[in-house]
């Protein structure tokens, strides 16, 4: 299917035309492969988001991206309050759930499986992160740009700024 640019507007149609109980969805540059299906297969996800989080297992090396994880994890908990380790990983859940997550979504870009953390924590939605190890290697080497960084920086702020503005609609329903 085509999706205006961005993650954001892609994870959005892909997700608005899933069917099933269960959605999955990873980034094509993150250290995870089709292994963990299996693991999603065996879990009771009902009413419930689950992360497969990399910043639980064994991570080889200081490289890059894991500095930049680092520091966007001091930050996203700083700005935001999210205290979970790794808000760009492979996600599963309830397909209701994540369906809800998108109808209340604003992101188009890269900041959207965070601002999903966001909004499920904001509807009290059980997260739940799972350690894990890399099981599979890159498809594509990470790409990491003074701009992404920025807007990065930015998004965090939006995302506030959104969540702080959804919150006061919902006072004055």
């Amino acid at each position: 299917i085509q999706s205006p640019k961005g993650l954001g507007s892609a994870l959005k149609q892909g997700i608005k035309r899933a069917s099933g109980k269960i959605i999955v969805f990873m980034e094509d540059d993150l250290p995870f492969g089709l292994q963990e299906l299996n693991l999603a297969r065996k879990i009771d996800v009902t009413g419930k988001y689950f992360i497969l989080s990399k910043y639980h297992g064994n991570i080889r090396g200081l490289g890059l991206r894991k500095i930049q994880g680092l520091v966007f994890i001091f930050l996203r908990e700083s700005i935001l309050g999210l205290k979970v380790k790794d808000s760009q990983a492979t996600f599963f859940g309830d397909a209701a759930v994540i369906k809800d997550l998108v109808s209340s979504s604003q992101q188009k870009g890269f900041l959207i499986t965070l601002e999903f953390i966001a909004l499920a924590r904001k509807m009290n939605v059980k997260i739940t992160e799972i350690p894990c190890e890399s099981l599979a290697n890159s498809i594509r080497p990470t790409t990491l740009r003074l701009r992404d960084i920025l807007q990065m920086f930015i998004g965090l702020f939006e995302v506030k700024q959104y969540l702080k503005e959804a919150v006061n609609d919902k006072s004055k329903d």
